[in-house]
């Protein structure tokens, strides 16, 4: 899934909470970071590919870089019509999962079962 609310990739300086074995709880949220739960069922989709961030960096769209990697390397996309593209594919991976507050159920539901 593509990361950050879909188009923004941030890294957090903060720890997560004691008592957490390393983990931000997922009732807890971050507010940078919206977790949506991309159904295995669900059909084909963009992600399928090869997983991607989008380095966005708010007020100047023309910085944002799309960064990709696989195995030995990674790929930095700067070109603005491919990252528009990909902005889209992040935003129909989006609307094709579960809700945040949905997702956040289905988490906690399987948490439980662990």
């Amino acid at each position: 899934m593509a990361r950050s609310n879909g188009a923004r990739h941030a890294s957090a300086a903060r720890l997560p909470p004691p008592g957490t074995r390393g983990h931000w709880p997922v009732e807890a949220g971050h507010p940078d970071v919206n977790i949506q739960v991309l159904r295995s069922d669900a059909p084909f989709h963009v992600g399928q590919l090869r997983s991607f961030d989008i380095l966005s960096f708010g007020d100047h769209a023309d910085l944002d870089v799309v960064r990709t990697e696989n195995l030995t390397s990674a790929v930095h996309v700067e070109q603005r019509d491919q990252v528009s593209m990909y902005r889209e594919a992040a935003r129909r991976l989006a609307s094709a999962a579960e809700s945040v507050e949905a997702s956040a159920e289905l988490i906690a539901k399987t948490r439980k079962l662990l």
